[in-house]
């Protein structure tokens, strides 16, 4: 039998547990909260070229925060589909609606790749949100074009694939990346790969004196066992750059005295 002092305490464990606990429609509320903060943005992505890309190709989305040109772009969210039918290829992009401010200028991206080579990529810029109940549609590019090579090569939008370093000749291994860059012109962005990491930043170029620097590069951090190559040779020579030139489809970097510091082939995917 309980006495007195027994149905006290359980009358005060009872009173604790009904105000520590939310009631539903307070449960309800919370979950409507964190719910609201989850948003989509949808579209599709597309390509003029009458081409047949392999079942295993790769569609990446990512939304971006270009606001800053003097940092790293902020991705906010990125999808990645495998593409086992051909175009248009819709998707569905989820995003935390808390990281979107005012201050922000948010553009979507699009790459496709096949076994981790660029194929196409969009070279304009793509605002995430229209302000319309329309479904944003993506334009992608092929880095280059095989069917209409021409004579010189452009600087931007090509996809440059490194040849040489410091004089001496690089040669990709089988079954490994090689190492490149494109140069996104509404952007004046780089991106690139170089060797075990990808790097970016911005780079500043006068055609008219075939002038050219980079902006301080960043790269991701990853470490990679039995990497021959010396990715800090490579971004160091591109630090120093100071004059390019185009010749054909040859780049070359230059400093500031007229010593070769790195060429590259453009590469012709289609």
């Amino acid at each position: 039998m309980l006495n007195w002092k027994s149905i006290s305490l359980l009358a005060a464990i009872l009173a604790l547990a009904g105000c520590t606990q939310p009631s539903q429609s307070e449960a309800d509320a919370q979950q409507a909260q964190v719910s609201s903060e989850q948003a989509s943005v949808n579209g599709e992505v597309w390509y003029r070229e009458r081409i047949a890309l392999p079942d295993h190709a790769k569609l990446i989305i990512t939304l971006e925060d270009v606001a800053r040109q003097d940092v790293a772009t902020d991705v906010i969210a990125t999808e990645m589909l495998v593409l086992d039918k051909q175009q248009p290829w819709a998707f569905n992009l989820n995003y935390d609606a808390a990281k979107i401010t005012e201050k922000g200028r948010y553009v979507l991206r699009a790459r496709i790749e096949v076994d981790g080579q660029l194929k196409f990529i969009n070279t304009t810029s793509i605002p995430a949100f229209n302000n319309s109940d329309k479904a944003v549609r993506i334009m992608v590019s092929s880095v280059a074009q095989k069917s209409a090579p021409v004579a010189t090569a452009a600087l931007e939008n090509t996809y440059w694939k490194l040849d040489t370093l410091n004089g001496k000749t690089i040669k990709t291994a089988a079954k490994q990346k090689e190492i490149n860059f494109v140069l996104h012109a509404q952007e004046s962005k780089v991106v690139g790969f170089s060797g075990c990491n990808k790097f970016f930043g911005q780079y500043t170029v006068d055609a008219k004196n075939n002038a050219f620097t980079f902006s301080p590069l960043m790269s991701t951090k990853m470490a990679c066992i039995n990497q021959d190559f010396n990715e800090h040779d490579f971004l160091s020579a591109l630090s120093k750059t100071t004059k390019y030139k185009v010749n054909g489809q040859k780049l070359n970097f230059f400093t500031a005295e007229g010593k070769v510091l790195v060429s590259f082939s453009a590469v012709y995917l289609y």
